[in-house]
């Protein structure tokens, strides 16, 4: 009993400590399962069975989701073009960012941005600080 509650506990913190190292450096174009692994000292085959077992999806779709929710924010927030977007939140080709905002949101940012004009009211709180806040 005391033996898989360690192992519980362990697993937590190496989770904690993904989630951590993800939403400090998921904007960055160059970040690879191995940078993630190497920070937390684990091979990349146990970090992503760690993540698929904790959050029920994989690494890099979670990564996905994380890097569209920021775009969403900005789309949102900002009267950054597309392009500029694309580099700030970790893709190198504006057209791969579209395709896949597309395949996760079922439009094109900019009839995302269509449906959502930019406000001066609006409260801008990046997406990263409401997903670090959640897991306290």
């Amino acid at each position: 009993m005391y033996t898989q509650w360690t192992d519980d506990r362990t697993e937590q913190i190496i989770f904690a400590r993904i989630l951590a190292y993800v939403h400090r450096h998921y904007y960055r174009s160059t970040l690879q399962a191995q940078d993630i692994a190497n920070d937390i000292h684990f091979s990349t085959s146990y970090m992503s069975a760690i993540f698929k077992r904790r959050m029920k999806k994989k690494l890099w779709d979670y990564i996905t989701e994380l890097r569209i929710e920021s775009a969403k924010q900005l789309l949102q927030t900002t009267s950054k073009k597309r392009d500029e977007i694309a580099y700030d939140i970790g893709y190198e080709s504006p057209e791969h960012f579209s395709r896949m905002f597309k395949r996760y949101t079922g439009i094109s940012p900019t009839e995302y941005r269509h449906q959502f004009p930019l406000s001066e009211s609006f409260s801008y709180i990046p997406y990263v600080l409401q997903q670090t806040s959640n897991l306290e």
